[in-house]
């Protein structure tokens, strides 16, 4: 199952569009000036460890340099404190990327821009190349300046989120979607106050739901900020917060916003477990109290979170047919939760529901 991060993160920057501001604004001019990025293409699939899925997220690019191809590696560390094997993460999915390129087309393998983005709770503490890692300490002088050429060894360009200021990050010069989601991605994940996050990013929120696939841009970005916001505000009123954003989202966009609220802020968990407890109660009195109330419950929140996910696949998709009504009725607890964290990416009912 894919983490907010992870899913806001693709949704954005897999576009061509997004991305290619994106890195530009982390490379030397030389470079930048030398790259066409009318060429910049997405290359499908993934390098990531399964055991670290959640925690990073890869994408690889192709560019043309004159006529030469060039790869472009982006990975996200998605933990909230720094991992020292970061760089040796990086290494392993870089030569992943080479070996693939190989496969497919033998001879040599093109250069490669290995780009890391953090977004940690502290700023990143080391240099950023493999050699940070091997530990010389100890060796004599002379001897250590010997091994050192023969350890594998190469730098990466570091994008580390938790080191710049808002102000920072909003001086790049990027579409609306890239910097709204470079900005949740660095303001929200560790914020007290989620409201003041939105408020300091309305306008660029605004404008990413003017653009020409705003309704999609301004659903992924919801949903993520309803997702990471939940965590971060539990048991604090939530008026306020959902408030700012059905003010960003419009009028025309109350009854879709309405439902992300409701199902994001766990209203559905809510009724779910009066629903349950009505039931419960009811059958506990012939088969037993707390045998009852549990399956009671347990029925509720299943019902009440299947209505919410079907008021959501409405307000994106339209009405649903028949079959994918009948699958979403019986699906089970764990089943709507992960088609609910599908709504993030997929592009149609039957892709949520797959």
């Amino acid at each position: 199952m894919s983490t907010p991060h992870d899913a806001l993160f693709k949704f954005t920057f897999q576009d061509p569009a997004h991305a290619r501001a994106a890195i530009a604004a982390l490379l030397p001019p030389q470079l930048v000036a030398a790259i066409d990025w009318a060429s910049l293409q997405l290359v499908p699939g993934s390098f990531v460890d399964k055991e670290l899925a959640q925690h990073h997220t890869d994408l690889l690019f192709t560019c043309k340099i004159g006529d030469r191809e060039v790869l472009i590696f982006v990975l996200v560390e998605h933990r909230s404190g720094f991992e020292a094997r970061a760089p040796l993460d990086v290494g392993r999915y870089v030569l992943r990327a080479w070996d693939d390129w190989l496969r497919r087309f033998g001879g040599r393998v093109p250069p490669i821009i290995p780009i890391l983005v953090y977004h940690g709770r502290e700023p990143w503490p080391m240099r950023c190349d493999l050699l940070s890692l091997v530990d010389f300490d100890g060796l004599p002088p002379e001897v250590a300046k010997v091994l050192a050429p023969w350890q594998p060894n190469f730098g990466f360009v570091l994008d580390d989120l938790a080191a710049v200021t808002p102000q920072h990050l909003a001086a790049r010069n990027l579409t609306a979607l890239a910097h709204a989601t470079l900005g949740l991605l660095q303001q929200l994940r560790f914020a007290e106050d989620p409201t003041a996050v939105i408020a300091g990013l309305v306008d660029t929120l605004r404008a990413a739901g003017r653009a020409s696939s705003g309704r999609e841009a301004l659903h992924a970005l919801f949903s993520y900020i309803f997702r990471v916001a939940k965590r971060q505000s539990r048991g604090q009123d939530a008026t306020g917060f959902v408030a700012a954003l059905r003010e960003i989202a419009g009028p025309e966009r109350t009854s879709e916003m309405t439902t992300w609220a409701e199902y994001w802020t766990q209203q559905g968990e809510a009724r779910g477990e009066a629903r349950g407890e009505a039931r419960g109660e009811a059958r506990g009195e012939a088969r037993g109290e707390a045998r009852g109330e549990a399956r009671g419950e347990a029925r509720g929140e299943r019902h009440g979170r299947i209505a919410l996910l079907r008021r959501l696949l409405e307000a994106r998709f339209g009405a649903l047919t028949p079959e994918a009504t009948e699958r979403l009725a019986n699906g089970t607890i764990e089943q709507v939760e992960s088609w609910a964290d599908r709504v993030l990416v997929a592009t149609s009912v039957s892709d949520v529901l797959a």
